[in-house]
């Protein structure tokens, strides 16, 4: 499989194009339409059209290119899908220079603790104090 990246310009030069194309086709059918308009109406049949109860005037049959432009309306949405996951932005290349990971001083590194010291003896139990008995004196 190829690897197709397409950079943030070449994005735009083809958005733009797309729309460019858009428009042409957009005046080239009002042009069209424009033409068949001048003509008029009258004297024509409606013997190829399968839709003649759709429309008032089947002679100027405004859905006949209805299916040519919705292809060409999914052929664009489909480059345009293409278009967008194909676009690849790249990151600036960082500039490290050759002295800055040379450390003059010498880092002294401590070894890892790995054993914990023990906890202090607990504090040893108070004394017990015991009564002693009054003796009686005779």
């Amino acid at each position: 499989m190829s690897n197709i990246a397409i950079t943030g310009g070449t994005l735009a030069a083809a958005v733009a194009g797309i729309i460019l194309l858009v428009l042409g086709i957009i005046f080239v059918t009002r042009g069209m339409f424009a033409k068949r308009s001048e003509k008029g109406t009258e004297g024509s049949s409606a013997a190829g059209s399968t839709l003649v109860g759709r429309n008032k005037i089947p002679e100027v049959d405004a859905f006949r290119l209805s299916g040519t432009f919705f292809n060409i309306s999914l052929a664009l949405a489909l480059g345009l899908i293409i278009l967008a996951f194909s676009w690849t932005q790249y990151e600036e290349e960082v500039f490290i220079p050759e002295d800055a990971l040379e450390f003059e001083d010498d880092i002294e590194i401590e070894p890892p603790r790995t054993a914990e010291p023990p906890p202090p003896p607990p504090p040893p139990p108070p004394p017990v104090i015991e009564e002693v008995p009054e003796e009686e004196i005779e």
